[in-house]
């Protein structure tokens, strides 16, 4: 298999391959039920088949990311290279019935592989009914963050709606040259400033280096004091595992809410963030928690990025909230979603400087890899603990009335991580209905417990006062 010579891995990216070789991280995924027209007439593998072919072979000639395998994984020259062909017979899987939900964890749990000649990327198709099936797009982080996730699948969706299948398919695909974007630090990102950005956060990082550990907790009390789940981590050595819930909100239930908050001037996803967070406050009482909100951050470039170009883009906003202060947030929801959107637009360009940071970490890969150690080091449980809210917002379905491809359900789930959050919630809204995943590591939270989040979640939705 040839290849071409391709570009270094950026800042993001390498932090991203960072994960897989600490066995910290497995894919990020979006899951899709699809109605489509019967196939009783021929056999599914040859339906699915004449129907995704051409429609992949479309979205690898547009984006460069999905020819592209790393290569020097765990030396400073890791780059990128470009596949000549891919051979979609072995990126495309038409497997026997599976649940939504184990469907979702095997996808998100099972690594590439790094050293192979396969994309990052994989398409699973289960066929449900001779007019149904669910396909899920699983891809490794290293390619693109979610919102990459939504405009493959955007792409996908509007070529498998509009291209013309033929009894035959060429299922090897040549693949022309196209050369990489550059990653987001070389983008026009925000600047940093040395004093006020850089130098806080060093003297942070140093804290459980330097000190003693009762003088450190005492200055950076989460650390010790932060919910980092149920049970310590695992031995050192344990790979990621991550156990999935779905939450399905209805029409009924979601449309209402989106209209309210946009009366009030605020994102629907506020008040997302804050149901997320008062269900975990009924679980977990009284507790302080630190709580992570990624950004897209295509549009905080100068100029900005465009808004269909794959790649990571991400930045984060992190807060963190008492159990004195839910208490009094739950007493007027709308209250703390509002403090919640205002804070987080003031802070959106300094979240989008997070990642920014890793250019101070001196060599890839032994600095990235003590960056996931360190963690497990210093924190009580073996994780920096705390929520993490991935909302993709709403999905533009590019819906065709005269296809027969017609978009159900959808829904976004990424793996667990080992070293830091306990517990992560994914969204994405499609014609004003929304998906959730929740996910966790095995072993790490009480089963019995989060079994009961579902429930509490819908339930604060339901009756969240207009």
């Amino acid at each position: 298999m040839s290849t071409r010579q391709e570009r270094p891995l950026g800042l993001l990216e390498k932090y991203q391959t960072s994960k897989q070789l600490t066995h910290a991280y497995g894919n990020i995924t979006m899951t899709a039920l699809l109605d489509h027209e019967s196939i009783v007439s021929q056999p599914a593998e040859t339906f699915y088949m004449q129907c995704f072919v051409p429609a992949l072979t479309r979205l690898i000639h547009h984006h460069a990311a999905l020819s592209m395998v790393v290569r020097d994984k765990t030396e400073n020259s890791i780059h990128f290279e470009q596949l000549t062909s891919i051979d979609l017979d072995k990126v495309i899987c038409i497997r026997s019935p599976l649940s939504l939900s184990l469907l979702i964890k095997e996808q998100t749990t099972t690594e590439f592989d790094l050293d192979s000649f396969l994309p990052l990327w994989r398409i699973t198709i289960v066929p449900q009914t001779p007019t149904s099936c669910i396909v899920s797009l699983a891809m490794h982080h290293v390619l693109g963050d979610g919102m990459s996730l939504c405009i493959v699948w955007q792409a996908l969706l509007q070529a498998l709606q509009t291209i013309e299948t033929k009894p035959t398919v060429d299922k090897v695909t040549i693949v022309k040259k196209m050369h990489l974007p550059l990653p987001y630090e070389l983008s026009n990102a925000p600047e940093m400033s040395l004093l006020w950005d850089v130098v806080p956060v060093i003297c942070k990082s140093l804290i459980p280096k330097i000190l003693p550990t009762s003088i450190a907790r005492r200055l950076d009390p989460l650390s010790s004091e932060g919910w980092q789940g149920d049970f310590k981590a695992a031995v050192d050595g344990e790979t990621h595992d991550t156990q999935i819930g779905t939450i399905h909100v209805p029409l009924d239930i979601w449309k209402p809410l989106v209209e309210a908050s946009k009366k009030r001037g605020i994102s629907p996803h506020a008040i997302l963030f804050v149901t997320m967070l008062l269900a975990w406050k009924r679980l977990y009482p009284g507790q302080t928690t630190e709580t992570t909100t990624p950004i897209n951050c295509r549009g905080l470039c100068q100029p900005a990025v465009s808004a269909d170009r794959v790649g990571n883009f991400v930045g984060s906003y992190t807060g963190v909230w008492t159990g004195q202060q839910l208490d009094e947030s739950e007493k007027d929801i709308w209250k703390m979603a509002t403090r919640y959107h205002q804070d987080l637009q003031t802070n959106k360009k300094e979240a989008a400087k997070q990642a920014l940071f890793l250019k101070y970490l001196p060599e890839f890969p032994a600095s990235y890899c003590d960056f996931w150690y360190d963690k497990r080091k210093n924190s009580r449980l073996g994780r920096t603990g705390g929520l993490e809210l991935s909302d993709l917002g709403r999905f533009h379905d590019p819906e065709a009335t005269s296809s027969s491809w017609k978009l159900k359900q959808l829904y976004f789930a990424q793996s667990a991580q080992i070293f830091t959050c306990a517990f992560g919630l994914n969204t994405i809204s499609v014609r004003d209905e929304l998906y959730c995943t929740y996910g966790w590591q095995k072993g790490a939270l009480d089963e019995a417990k989060i079994g009961l989040y579902h429930d509490i979640f819908i339930g604060i939705l339901k009756n969240v006062p207009f």
